[in-house]
């Protein structure tokens, strides 16, 4: 069995986890990526520093290329990890181009400790990725002694799983960036490009109703913020503003289910066109290089595309801004910890689209703007 040499590791952790960890969160990842040396022969380059100079470089062209020189990307999870925007989005831009490339046993996560409420956290797209690739549970190995038989062994098993899934993924026919198998199929192709086409209604029906839900957010913000004023020269002032934080809690209650279900669809339909928009993106760059140009069918995709990312920013920023109110109301009252969770997964979600829309955006950079 062999191997190509001088293939990419990627660790998509919180660096402040390991911190208070002492290092044993990136130790296991070393420690795996010797025991795989030990086992295949082959050299393997750990990528562990996402603010490296290299990391970006390296990472970026990966993303955008066809993972053939990777070897494996592991996510270490944790509570924090769900909370990280730099960690969401390295696990879905890598997941996304793995799925779409049909080498998702690349991916080979660790739930480093146990994670409160995850099996509740159905509607968090990282969560239902997660459990689709499922992932191996380190928690209770987390206190063993490095040098232990125990904790050897454990390193060796998740190693041998390595090398396992990498043999695997290197016998299969990988789709190529036009998204063409190797043995000329374009199945995967067309259903990606039919997926985004069925998607798009969707997407507007929701984008539609992130643009109504955040301003009634901010609606019964400025009316808790008139009452909290009003109560503080009340003669109870802190029962008062007690009640009012109880009764903002109430009245949020249907806006952020409503922006829940919005950005939920938004941010799941954006996955599901993600692969169709990159092909045609492909294309587009293609004619623009060759001497047939753009044709108009080209002009217009650009046009959505460009839309879709700008109105993705700024409901993204509508929904921080949003959530930024509330936090310093969360100490008035438990009742809105909760709603500001709930507000930070909607937001975790739009950022997630967010994302996709920035790798649609590095694929339009070499092609005309609208006033070209």
């Amino acid at each position: 069995m062999t191997y190509i040499a001088k293939q990419k590791g990627f660790l998509c952790y919180v660096h402040d986890d390991d911190g208070r960890d002492e290092g044993r969160l990136v130790q296991l990842a070393r420690d795996v990526v010797d025991e795989f040396e030990m086992l295949t022969g082959e050299r393997i380059e750990l990528f562990i520093d996402r603010e490296s100079i290299a990391w970006g470089e390296v990472w970026r062209d990966t993303i955008d290329g066809s993972l053939a020189d990777v070897a494996f990307f592991i996510p270490m999870v944790t509570p924090r990890f769900f909370d990280s925007p730099e960690c969401r989005r390295e696990f879905e831009e890598f997941e996304r181009q793995a799925s779409f490339l049909g080498v998702e046993k690349l991916i080979l996560p660790i739930m480093y400790v146990n994670v409160p409420g995850f099996s509740d956290m159905q509607e968090d797209r990282v969560v239902k990725a997660l459990e689709r690739l499922q992932y191996e549970p380190w928690h209770g190995l987390r206190y063993a002694d490095r040098l232990s038989e125990r904790y050897r062994e454990a390193v060796g098993s998740l190693a041998t799983k390595l090398v396992s899934r990498l043999a695997e993924v290197d016998s299969k026919d990988v789709i190529s960036h036009s998204g063409v198998l190797a043995d000329g199929s374009e199945d995967t192709w067309l259903e990606s490009l039919a997926m985004m086409e069925s998607a798009m209604p969707e997407i507007e029906r929701a984008l539609e109703g992130i643009s109504e839900d955040v301003p009634q957010l901010g609606t019964e913000l400025e009316n808790a913020t008139n009452a909290f004023q009003e109560g503080s020269a009340s003669h109870s002032p802190f029962a008062a503003r007690l009640t009012v934080a109880r009764k903002l809690a109430l009245a949020l209650d249907p806006h952020i289910e409503s922006l829940e279900g919005h950005t939920t669809k938004f941010s799941n339909s954006f996955a599901d066109i993600d692969g169709g928009v990159r092909v045609l993106l492909e294309q587009v760059r293609e004619r623009h290089s060759s001497a047939d140009g753009l044709t108009e069918l080209d002009s217009e995709l650009i046009t959505s595309v460009r839309y879709l990312a700008t109105m993705t920013a700024q409901q993204y920023a509508a929904i921080a801004g949003a959530q930024a109110e509330m936090v310093p109301l969360e100490q008035m009252s438990r009742d809105l910890k909760p709603r500001i969770r709930r507000i930070n997964v909607a937001l975790n979600q739009m950022g997630d689209a967010h994302a996709i829309t920035e790798g649609w955006g590095r694929l339009l950079q070499e092609l005309p703007t609208e006033d070209a």
